[in-house]
């Protein structure tokens, strides 16, 4: 199953700003629920019309921008697997999100265009 979703993002100094991993990390605990939260209604409708996954999967995701400044996947990826494993496990699409069911996901850049976005695609092992 693939998908168009937009990044999570973050309240910072009364500005949403895209959530990565080092906004994550010093986030207050408050925020993060908000964010986690806001992201889980984003993504619903994608997960809602998921299968249910019975063994192994893997979870691709590539990354879309609209200006050329330098961006670092990693720490723009982090949260979006993140709240992604979190809300497949809540709505039961998977028994866990462990490595025994999410055994690898990768994170590539797709290139530059007029939006901001991430291409998700989730593969039956």
């Amino acid at each position: 199953m693939i998908a168009r979703l937009d990044f999570p993002t973050i309240r910072v100094k009364k500005k949403d700003k895209k959530l990565t991993m080092n906004l994550y990390r010093n986030a207050h605990w408050g925020a993060l629920a908000k964010a986690k939260k806001d992201y889980a209604g984003h993504i619903s409708k994608f997960v809602d019309s998921l299968n249910v996954y019975e063994g192994k999967i893997s979870i691709h995701y590539t990354l879309f921008f609209s200006d050329k400044r330098k961006k670092d996947v990693d720490n723009l990826t982090y949260p979006i697997h993140k709240f992604m494993c979190d809300e497949m496990t809540s709505k039961g699409k998977i028994e866990d999100d462990d490595v025994t069911i999410v055994v690898g996901f990768t994170s590539f850049f797709g290139g530059y265009g007029d939006e901001d976005y991430v291409m998700v695609e989730i593969v039956e092992e």
